[in-house]
């Protein structure tokens, strides 16, 4: 591996308003009070031990005749953990109370013993250097600002915060931390050690080789604390024997230190050097249709609309604005190929002239090339992502029906991305060599470095269809950087797929919680599941069963299923921040357009030059993956940018007053969740042999782990002039590029529905600032809620109907669908039953909320959602109905708290 590298896993006139689509987005400067965990997958042993499991499991080759690659086999190390089992220490918390410290390794209870070196007087920490420790204010603090002060004057130095009211904070003496533990506000001192530093998974994932599970010296990356110079670092590092490869100090990232250390020193190294935040195991990065641009526009595929292509929205700009551009760093592109050559006979060279491809960059291992040459694999994982997002073949006449490659098709699609009108800047971060391995794998390096290299060229929306091995339940140094330039950056946009790691490793048929991984498990990331596509037969087999062509099936599964397991299940931190965020169509079941899977033209050679075989379509399917869902949501992030940029925002059609708008990454990713169409399952699936059977397939409440808020349909959500089918109105309050709301401060909406026949949805997002406590948790809390005015249409009377955001399911404990009436371990929990009926309501539209039973607010995730509907549980029956004619709503988003001191975070 080369210095400063890492691998990575691929895996025309206004119509009056009738449904009011309001999106409401802010960006405001701080605010939490709930912190999320994460589950390690480790079970507890007799011996008081925790054994540091993997979600991965070994897995042997496949069967050649599937025409696949094999899948990679894994080698168990045999290191013991790093740490010891804690009585206090929770893995998997349900609820999060004050005395609760969310750590890197799961959930401390500060009421109980402290495990290992946390236990320590915080003066025996202080050493030559001085000590490092945790501070907890007092709830009665009478303002922050004061008890910084007073930190400052005990002589300490504020380093970073770490969770609600707690921060990092280091004293120059023993003296000084006694000082610090006598001062007024301040609830608790701890010694900032190892446990709060060292992933406890390092060393215990399964390795690619039997050399690397043999060795002792592992590849470690450290995050430094905010303002903390790396130089100093290194040498210190470097005085405990590590080999520091590289050192990545990017303005406004998390710095990072890559080094190879012993595993026997990684411990000490965490108590003696000064300015480690986290300490993680470099693991591999892997790579985690037509059908796809018709699905995500209309949410169907056989004679499934493209109404956005139709009426002028592909990415291009319509000639009314510039076109949309999006970032790809995978392994590789194929612009000899006819979905980015410049023209039907040239490759062209990449740049500013090019028709399709702006930058074709080299990053970390990538050559520049591609891996279509048979012998290289004969596809290429990086092409197809593209191909899926942007690409084109259409402006050379090339469609389903007139290509030979597909001869059998019996549709009129045509071959194209979802945007496909866009422009494309890549990042190549692999050499053609690897791809004859057993899988393929990436180098993206520094992944706030890709994004900062792509916005420069111009890009606004960027594609990560890679995982990091081990990273399952976690919230890594990447998801820190990823966050943190989101935040800094307000304009852009990351769509990332969440893996496909889902597995049953008992057999059992439920599909075990806590498999997303990272970056598809940051905060501000669009995280993207795989289903399979809209309209699949329930069973193709089965000609009872089978639907027959236009007749929408809203979603055969909830997960789609590989052959090294399936889209990942969430949360993506424990206790219950939601991931995914979205699905989109990532499998095929059946071949119904006798392409199976997601497809691309692709070349059959590397080198990305006309001379050898000239521009060629060779048709690449049979591809599936959580990979090619995130490729088709990053193409439907550029068609929400185009739309707006178009002027469409005004009226449902072009060249409105707002042409040249450029939105914020928290409108668009407002505009995708509010988009969704919930998936339910056929009952007849659940007696289906050819599809294997999940856990919860007739699961009724929107917001899971297991779709989130469910799989992209733009019709849903975007009005258009020319489809009839379209919403008949949209809101848009985008204040992500101007700020957001402060602590204490509430913006407010109210409409009118004209038309009780359309739902209302309501949709929030904001981009949070990056937890340094390891637990993924929000910093800023905004809540979303909405007020149905009841019958006499006047706010603040009795007969109000309330709706929370994200609130669909009375289980909001752990999503198991069971409704917990009370738990013993928690007393102030008394009951998850928001209407008193003592049934589990759940629903894919918004539960209204009984503020006397129980005031629900979610306080995980950096987004929310109110949907309502005119027939909820769509009996045919209104008696149900949300959306009344003439009927007031008013949206309300406040802002309970801020925490803007550490915005820089």
């Amino acid at each position: 591996m080369m210095q400063g590298e890492r691998l990575g896993r691929i895996g025309g006139h206004r119509r009056p308003v009738g449904r009011l689509v309001g999106i409401v987005l802010a960006t405001v400067l701080v605010g939490t009070t709930a912190w999320s965990a994460r589950e390690l997958g480790r079970e507890a042993r007799g011996d008081n031990r925790i054994e540091l499991g993997s979600l991965l499991a070994p897995a042997g080759p496949e069967d050649p005749a599937s025409g696949r690659k094999p899948g990679p086999v894994l080698y168990s190390r045999g290191l013991p953990p790093l740490f010891p089992a804690a009585p206090n220490l929770s893995r998997r918390p349900r609820f999060i109370s004050d005395q609760s410290l969310q750590t890197v390794n799961g959930t401390i209870d500060l009421a109980r013993p402290l495990p290992g070196s946390l236990a320590r007087d915080p003066g025996d920490a202080a050493g030559s250097l001085g000590a490092t420790l945790l501070v907890r204010l007092a709830p009665d603090r009478g303002g922050r600002g004061g008890v910084l002060e007073r930190i400052r004057a005990a002589g300490g130095r504020t380093l970073a915060p770490f969770g609600p009211e707690t921060y990092v904070v280091h004293v120059a003496s023993r003296a000084a931390a006694a000082a610090l533990s006598r001062s007024q506000g301040i609830e608790r001192v701890i010694p900032f050690g190892p446990e709060l530093i060292v992933d406890g998974r390092i060393g215990q994932t399964p390795v690619r080789t039997p050399e690397a599970a043999a060795s002792t010296r592992l590849p470690l990356v450290a995050g430094l604390f905010p303002g903390v110079d790396p130089e100093p670092v290194a040498r210190d590092l470097e005085a405990f024997g590590a080999t520091v490869r590289s050192i990545e100090a990017t303005p406004g990232a998390l710095a990072l230190i890559r080094f190879d250390l012993d595993y026997d020193r990684i411990l000490t190294v965490a108590e003696s050097v000064f300015g480690l935040l986290r300490v993680e195991e470099e693991t591999v990065v892997i790579p985690a249709d037509e059908e796809m641009s018709a699905a995500l526009q209309s949410g169907a595929f056989f004679n499934g609309k493209v109404a956005l292509w139709d009426a002028g929205v592909d990415g291009s700009g319509g000639g009314l604005t510039g076109g949309q551009i999006i970032a790809i760093t995978d392994t590789g592109l194929s612009y000899d190929a006819m979905h980015f050559s410049d023209t039907f006979t040239t490759a062209g060279t990449p740049g500013p002239g090019h028709s399709k491809v702006l930058s074709y960059l080299a990053v970390g291992t990538g050559d520049l090339q591609s891996c279509d040459a048979p012998a290289n694999g004969g596809s290429t994982h990086g092409n197809i992502v593209a191909a899926l997002a942007a690409g084109n073949v259409t402006r050379f006449g090339i469609d389903l029906r007139n290509n030979p490659g597909w001869d059998r098709a019996f549709t009129g699609f045509a071959a194209d991305g979802v945007a496909r009108g866009a422009k494309v800047v890549f990042q190549d971060a692999q050499a053609s060599a690897a791809c004859a391995g057993d899988f393929d794998q990436v180098t993206p390096g520094n992944l706030f470095d890709r994004m900062n290299e792509a916005r420069n060229l111009g890009a606004r929306v960027h594609n990560f269809s890679f995982s990091v091995d081990g990273s399952e339940g976690l919230y890594t140094l990447d998801d820190i950087n990823v966050d943190k330039f989101l935040r800094a950056n307000r304009d852009y946009l990351l769509v990332a797929a969440v893996g496909n790691q889902g597995a049953d490793f008992n057999g059992d048929g439920n599909y075990e919680f806590g498999s997303i991984t990272a970056p598809g498990s940051a905060k501000n990331a669009v995280g993207v599941g795989s289903s399979n596509y809209p309209n699949e037969p329930i069973n193709p087999f089965d000609p009872v069963s089978a639907l027959a062509p236009g007749v929408p099936n809203e979603g055969l599964n909830l997960l789609s299923v590989f052959s090294q397991g399936s889209t990942g299940r969430g949360p993506a931190t424990f206790p219950n921040r939601v991931k995914p965020d979205v699905m989109a169509p990532g499998q095929d079941t059946f071949p119904n357009l006798y392409v199976d899977g997601a497809a691309a033209c692709r070349s059959s050679d590397n080198d990305n030059s006309e001379t050898t075989n000239g521009i060629e379509c060779i048709l690449d399917d049979d591809n599936d993956g959580t990979s090619f869902a995130a490729a088709g949501v990053t193409g439907a992030a550029a068609l929400v940018r185009d739309y707006f940029a178009q002027g469409f925002g005004d009226d449902g059609a072009p060249g409105g007053p707002g042409v040249g708008t450029a939105i914020s990454g928290a409108a668009a990713k407002a505009i995708l969740l509010g988009s969704t169409q919930f998936m339910r399952v056929s009952p007849a699936f659940k007696f289906d042999l050819v599809q294997p059977r999940f856990d919860k397939p007739d699961i009724l409440g929107r917001f899971n782990f297991e779709q989130g808020y469910g799989r992209v349909n733009l019709s849903r959500i975007l009005p258009l002039y020319s489809d009839a089918d379209s919403p008949s109105g949209l809101i848009l309050e985008d204040q992500g590029l101007t700020g957001g709301l402060l602590a204490g401060q509430t913006f407010t909406r109210t409409v009118t529905v004209l038309n009780p026949a359309e739902e209302l949805r309501v949709a929030l997002a904001w981009m949070d600032p990056a937890d340094l406590s390891g637990a993924g948790a929000l910093v800023n809390n905004l809540n979303l809620e909405v007020v149905d005015h009841g019958p006499n249409n006047l706010l603040g009377d009795s007969d109000d109907v309330v709706y929370r955001g994200n609130f669909f399911t009375e289980d909001q404990g752990n999503f198991d669908g069971r409704l917990q009436l009370a738990d013993p371990n928690n007393p102030a929990i008394i009951s998850e039953d928001s209407n008193g009926n003592g049934l589990l309501d759940e629903s894919e539209f918004s539960l209204r909320v009984n503020p006397a039973l129980r005031d629900y607010r979610d306080m995980h995730n950096p987004n929310e959602a109110v949907m309502l509907s005119p027939d909820p549980n769509r009996d045919g029956n209104p008696v149900d109905a949300q959306v009344f004619a003439g009927r007031k709503y008013t949206s309300r988003v406040s802002a309970p708290t801020v925490k803007s001191p550490f915005e820089t975070v």
